[in-house]
C-alpha cells in the first residue's frame, strides 16, 4: 500500500551521479528546484490518495521517519509537503499534528526536524477543532520540558521554535481555545523551563481579577457568626469546607490567594467552640445528620460539648 509512496519519495530525494560529484560547485536554478518541489507535493497528494483511509495513518508514520533522515533541504521540501496534504483533505490537520509530535525522531538534537515540525503544527492548527488544539498543547508543553535547565546555545532554536507555538496557541485572536482550558492546563504542573516562565505566568495572572470576582478577598481571616438554629444553605455557601481538607470548596483552577487554598482549621476550630455549634458544623462540612461515620478531621480537633454528636 506505501509502494507508491516510497517510490515518489525515493524519485525526489534520488541524485544525479554527476550533481553528487560536484555538488561543491554546481549552482542549482532556483526555478529548477521550486518546480522539482513542486511536482513532488503533487505526486505525494496523488499517491496518498490511493491509500485507504485506514491505512493513511501508518503511512504518514512511515513517511515522516524517512522525512526525518533526508537532508536539511529535501526534509523541508518533504515537511511542507504534508500541508499540502491536508490542504487537499486527503489527511486531516489533527492526524497530521498527533503523528508529528509522536514521531520517534522528534528530538531537540535533531534541529532541522525538530523546528520544521514545529512550523507546519502552525500552519495548519488552525485546522483542528479545539480538543485537538488542547492535547496539543499539553503535548508542547510537555516537550518544553524535555531541555535542560542550562540549555546550551545550540538548542536555543528548538525551544524558540516551541514557544512560538505556544504563543500562537496562546493568543486569544486566533480562537483556537477557550482561554480559561489554557489557564487550567498550564497551572498544574509548575514550575516550567525558565525560557516560558514569563509566557506561563503572564497567561495565569490574567485570571487573577477573575479568580477575586468568584472569591472572597480576606475570607481566610474572617470568621462566621454562630447561631443556635444554624442558618438556610444558601447563606452557608461561604463557609463550607471539603470534610476531608478542611478546604474551601473552590471551583475550578484559578490562581486564587494562597491562604485560601489552605487548610481552614482554625476557622473549624473557632465554630467548634461557640456553644450551640453543631448544626452549624453539619453544614460547614455537609455532614449526614442522621448517619454515624467517623470524620479524621473533627477527630483531630480538642474535645467539646458538640465534639461526639457531630
Amino acid at each position: 500500500m506505501e509502494t507508491q509512496i516510497i517510490e515518489t519519495v525515493n524519485d525526489f530525494l534520488k541524485v544525479d551521479s554527476i550533481d553528487e560529484a560536484f555538488v561543491s560547485v554546481i549552482v542549482f536554478k532556483p526555478f529548477g528546484e521550486e518546480d522539482k518541489a513542486a511536482t513532488f507535493s503533487n505526486d505525494l497528494v496523488a499517491a496518498f490518495g490511493n491509500i485507504a483511509q485506514e491505512h493513511r495513518e501508518h503511512v504518514l508514520r512511515l513517511y515522516l521517519l524517512r522525512a526525518a533522515s533526508a537532508s536539511s533541504y529535501h526534509m523541508k521540501v518533504m515537511m511542507a509537503a504534508l500541508v499540502k496534504l491536508v490542504d487537499a483533505h486527503v489527511i486531516t490537520a489533527w492526524m497530521l499534528c498527533d503523528k508529528v509530535l509522536m514521531c520517534e525522531k522528534l528530538d531537540y538534537e535533531h534541529k532541522t526536524f525538530w523546528i520544521e515540525s514545529f512550523r507546519i503544527i502552525k500552519k495548519v492548527i488552525m485546522q483542528v477543532d479545539y480538543k485537538g488544539v488542547r492535547e496539543i498543547m499539553k503535548v508542547c508543553r510537555d516537550k518544553a520540558q524535555w531541555f535542560p535547565l542550562n540549555v546550551n546555545v545550540t538548542y536555543m532554536p528548538q525551544l524558540l521554535a516551541v514557544e512560538e507555538i505556544l504563543r500562537f496557541l496562546f493568543d486569544r485572536n486566533n480562537c483556537l481555545l477557550p482561554a480559561y482550558f489554557v489557564a487550567n492546563e498550564i497551572m498544574r504542573p509548575f514550575p516550567y523551563h525558565w525560557k516560558l516562565n514569563k509566557l506561563m505566568t503572564d497567561f495565569v495572572e490574567e485570571f487573577r481579577t477573575t479568580a477575586q470576582m468568584v472569591s472572597i478577598i480576606g475570607h481566610a481571616n474572617m470568621l462566621p457568626i454562630v447561631e443556635h438554629f444554624g442558618y438556610a444553605d444558601h447563606m452557608m455557601n461561604s463557609w463550607r469546607l471539603d470534610h476531608n481538607t478542611l478546604k474551601f470548596n473552590f471551583k475550578g483552577s484559578l490562581p486564587y490567594e494562597p491562604e485560601l487554598l489552605e487548610e481552614q482549621r482554625p476557622l473549624l476550630r473557632y465554630v467548634l467552640e461557640q456553644p450551640y455549634s453543631r448544626e452549624m458544623v453539619s453544614q460547614m462540612l455537609n455532614l449526614q445528620k442522621h448517619q454515624k461515620q467517623r470524620y479524621n478531621a473533627l477527630d483531630d480537633q480538642p474535645d467539646h460539648p458538640c465534639h461526639g454528636d457531630d
